[in-house]
């Protein structure tokens, strides 16, 4: 599998993970969809960036990209920021192994 197939499965992968609460809490589409290419983005920006390897680049990575979320967030419902800083954690340490196991090699 290329590099670009990879990353984007995973972000896409992550993206999945993130939205089913989402979908529980029934919120609208368009946070769903927000999050879900937020996630499909941020896979393909930690599988290309060779900065940093592994957790520590997605970790990163995923913080900072979540900002403008957390911004947008914080002006309707100040307490969903933690489970987003949370989310964000865990999910761009997750695709940080990922991109070190499956795309150095290509």
């Amino acid at each position: 599998m290329n590099k670009l197939f990879v990353s984007i499965a995973a972000g896409a992968a992550a993206g999945v993970t993130d939205i089913i609460p989402m979908l529980f809490q029934r919120l609208d589409w368009y946070s769903v969809a927000s999050a879900f290419f937020h996630w499909v983005i941020t896979g393909f920006i930690i599988f290309h960036l060779q900065i940093l390897r592994g957790w520590l680049l997605g970790l990163i990575i995923g913080e900072i990209t979540a900002v403008p979320i957390m911004i947008l967030v914080f002006q309707k419902d100040p307490s969903s920021i933690i489970p987003i800083i949370i989310f964000s954690a865990v999910l761009g340490s997750i695709l940080g192994l990922w991109a070190e196991r499956y795309s150095y090699n290509y």
